[in-house]
Protein backbone atom coordinates (compact mmCIF):
# COMPACT_ATOMS: atom_id res chain seq x y z
CA UNK A 1 0.00 0.00 0.00
CA UNK A 2 1.40 3.74 -0.61
CA UNK A 3 -0.18 7.00 -0.06
CA UNK A 4 0.88 9.95 -2.39
CA UNK A 5 -0.04 13.72 -2.01
CA UNK A 6 0.13 17.07 -0.01
CA UNK A 7 -0.14 18.30 3.52
CA UNK A 8 -4.16 16.54 2.94
CA UNK A 9 -2.61 13.21 2.41
CA UNK A 10 0.03 13.66 5.10
CA UNK A 11 -2.97 14.14 7.93
CA UNK A 12 -4.16 10.80 7.10
CA UNK A 13 -0.88 8.53 6.72
CA UNK A 14 -0.89 7.83 10.13
CA UNK A 15 -4.06 6.85 10.15
CA UNK A 16 -3.69 4.57 6.92
CA UNK A 17 -0.56 3.64 8.42
CA UNK A 18 -2.23 2.20 11.62
CA UNK A 19 -4.92 0.28 9.88
CA UNK A 20 -2.59 -1.31 7.19
CA UNK A 21 -0.28 -2.61 9.97
CA UNK A 22 -3.42 -4.30 11.95
CA UNK A 23 -4.10 -5.69 8.64
CA UNK A 24 -0.73 -7.44 8.26
CA UNK A 25 0.36 -5.08 5.34
CA UNK A 26 2.99 -2.30 5.11
CA UNK A 27 2.49 1.52 3.69
CA UNK A 28 5.40 3.90 2.18
CA UNK A 29 3.99 7.27 2.49
CA UNK A 30 5.11 9.94 0.10
CA UNK A 31 3.73 13.42 1.06
CA UNK A 32 5.17 16.67 0.49
CA UNK A 33 3.29 19.92 1.71
CA UNK A 34 1.66 22.26 -1.09
CA UNK A 35 2.69 19.88 -3.72
CA UNK A 36 0.56 18.11 -6.15
CA UNK A 37 0.19 14.67 -6.52
CA UNK A 38 0.43 15.72 -10.85
CA UNK A 39 2.61 14.74 -13.28
CA UNK A 40 3.52 17.00 -15.74
CA UNK A 41 2.20 20.35 -13.61
CA UNK A 42 4.10 23.25 -12.17
CA UNK A 43 2.28 24.88 -9.28
CA UNK A 44 2.43 28.00 -8.42
CA UNK A 45 2.89 27.84 -4.71
CA UNK A 46 5.93 25.43 -5.13
CA UNK A 47 8.98 26.46 -3.25
CA UNK A 48 10.23 23.34 -2.84
CA UNK A 49 10.61 20.81 -5.95
CA UNK A 50 7.41 19.43 -6.36
CA UNK A 51 8.06 18.40 -10.34
CA UNK A 52 11.91 16.38 -8.14
CA UNK A 53 9.31 15.35 -5.87
CA UNK A 54 6.81 13.96 -7.89
CA UNK A 55 8.74 12.14 -9.94
CA UNK A 56 11.01 10.57 -7.34
CA UNK A 57 7.53 9.21 -5.57
CA UNK A 58 6.29 7.17 -8.88
CA UNK A 59 10.06 5.92 -9.56
CA UNK A 60 9.85 4.53 -5.59
CA UNK A 61 6.07 2.95 -6.47
CA UNK A 62 7.11 1.33 -10.09
CA UNK A 63 10.50 0.43 -7.56
CA UNK A 64 8.29 -1.14 -4.34
CA UNK A 65 5.16 -2.23 -6.76
CA UNK A 66 1.81 -1.45 -3.81
CA UNK A 67 -0.75 -3.26 -5.16
CA UNK A 68 -2.85 -0.55 -4.58
CA UNK A 69 -1.84 3.62 -4.05
CA UNK A 70 -3.73 6.24 -2.33
CA UNK A 71 -3.89 10.07 -4.34
CA UNK A 72 -4.69 12.21 -2.22
CA UNK A 73 -4.67 16.46 -2.25
CA UNK A 74 -5.98 19.51 -1.69
CA UNK A 75 -7.96 19.25 -5.47
CA UNK A 76 -10.33 22.10 -5.16
CA UNK A 77 -7.21 24.04 -4.50
CA UNK A 78 -5.25 23.06 -7.56
CA UNK A 79 -8.24 22.97 -9.78
CA UNK A 80 -9.63 26.02 -8.86
CA UNK A 81 -6.37 28.04 -8.00
CA UNK A 82 -8.20 29.69 -4.79
CA UNK A 83 -9.07 28.39 -0.74
CA UNK A 84 -12.67 28.65 -0.13
CA UNK A 85 -13.22 32.34 1.18
CA UNK A 86 -10.36 33.51 -0.35
CA UNK A 87 -11.11 34.03 -4.14
CA UNK A 88 -8.03 36.94 -4.66
CA UNK A 89 -5.18 34.63 -3.32
CA UNK A 90 -5.15 32.49 -6.90
CA UNK A 91 -2.21 29.95 -7.24
CA UNK A 92 -1.75 28.90 -10.92
CA UNK A 93 -1.54 25.14 -12.16
CA UNK A 94 0.40 24.82 -15.43
CA UNK A 95 1.70 22.36 -17.75
CA UNK A 96 3.78 22.51 -21.35
CA UNK A 97 0.92 23.61 -23.13
CA UNK A 98 -0.12 26.89 -20.52
CA UNK A 99 -0.14 30.31 -22.99
CA UNK A 100 -1.56 32.13 -20.07
CA UNK A 101 -2.47 32.10 -16.08
CA UNK A 102 -5.80 31.62 -14.95
CA UNK A 103 -8.28 30.00 -12.76
CA UNK A 104 -9.33 28.25 -16.24
CA UNK A 105 -6.39 26.81 -17.10
CA UNK A 106 -6.10 25.46 -13.79
CA UNK A 107 -9.52 23.64 -14.53
CA UNK A 108 -7.70 22.58 -17.94
CA UNK A 109 -4.35 21.87 -16.61
CA UNK A 110 -5.69 19.51 -13.80
CA UNK A 111 -7.68 16.94 -15.56
CA UNK A 112 -4.87 15.95 -17.54
CA UNK A 113 -2.24 15.82 -14.68
CA UNK A 114 -4.24 13.61 -12.87
CA UNK A 115 -4.90 11.60 -15.50
CA UNK A 116 -1.13 10.84 -16.31
CA UNK A 117 -0.95 10.33 -12.85
CA UNK A 118 -3.48 7.76 -12.41
CA UNK A 119 -2.00 5.73 -15.76
CA UNK A 120 1.39 5.50 -15.08
CA UNK A 121 0.60 3.88 -11.64
CA UNK A 122 -1.50 1.66 -12.98
CA UNK A 123 1.02 0.82 -15.37
CA UNK A 124 2.80 -0.45 -12.53
CA UNK A 125 0.16 -3.48 -12.08
CA UNK A 126 -1.08 -1.08 -8.72
CA UNK A 127 -4.99 -0.17 -8.13
CA UNK A 128 -5.32 3.96 -7.87
CA UNK A 129 -7.74 4.85 -4.59
CA UNK A 130 -8.43 8.61 -5.32
CA UNK A 131 -9.89 10.44 -2.20
CA UNK A 132 -12.10 12.94 -3.00
CA UNK A 133 -12.19 16.90 -2.40
CA UNK A 134 -11.66 17.50 1.32
CA UNK A 135 -14.67 20.04 3.00
CA UNK A 136 -12.95 23.49 3.39
CA UNK A 137 -14.03 26.55 6.02
CA UNK A 138 -13.73 29.91 4.82
CA UNK A 139 -12.59 30.69 8.20
CA UNK A 140 -9.70 28.90 11.10
CA UNK A 141 -11.96 26.54 12.94
CA UNK A 142 -9.77 26.77 15.79
CA UNK A 143 -9.53 30.43 15.86
CA UNK A 144 -13.40 30.69 15.59
CA UNK A 145 -14.70 28.00 18.16
CA UNK A 146 -12.64 29.87 20.69
CA UNK A 147 -14.03 32.88 19.81
CA UNK A 148 -17.59 31.47 20.27
CA UNK A 149 -16.67 29.67 23.36
CA UNK A 150 -15.40 33.65 24.66
CA UNK A 151 -18.03 35.32 23.35
CA UNK A 152 -20.83 32.82 24.63
CA UNK A 153 -22.12 32.35 21.03
CA UNK A 154 -22.59 29.66 18.98
CA UNK A 155 -20.42 28.36 16.96
CA UNK A 156 -20.44 29.43 12.87
CA UNK A 157 -21.79 26.82 10.51
CA UNK A 158 -19.71 25.83 7.47
CA UNK A 159 -20.94 25.64 4.16
CA UNK A 160 -23.74 23.45 3.24
CA UNK A 161 -23.56 20.29 1.14
CA UNK A 162 -24.97 22.12 -1.78
CA UNK A 163 -22.37 24.81 -1.63
CA UNK A 164 -19.86 21.83 -1.31
CA UNK A 165 -21.13 20.00 -4.41
CA UNK A 166 -21.01 23.05 -6.64
CA UNK A 167 -17.23 24.64 -4.77
CA UNK A 168 -16.28 21.06 -5.87
CA UNK A 169 -18.25 20.15 -9.12
CA UNK A 170 -14.98 20.24 -11.49
CA UNK A 171 -13.31 18.36 -9.17
CA UNK A 172 -16.42 15.82 -8.82
CA UNK A 173 -16.52 15.74 -13.08
CA UNK A 174 -13.18 14.88 -13.56
CA UNK A 175 -12.96 12.06 -10.73
CA UNK A 176 -16.22 10.64 -12.22
CA UNK A 177 -14.50 9.92 -15.56
CA UNK A 178 -11.05 8.79 -14.28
Amino acid sequence: LALWGDSHAWRSGETLAAVATNNGQSVSIYTMASCPPLLDVKWAKDKQGCRPFSAAALERIRTERPQIVVLSGFWTNYASGSRLGAPLYVNFLTNRETTRQSAEENQRVFEPGLRRTVLEIRRTGARVLIVGPYPELPWLAPTRLSMSARLGAPPQHGPTTASFLERNRPVLEVLAVI
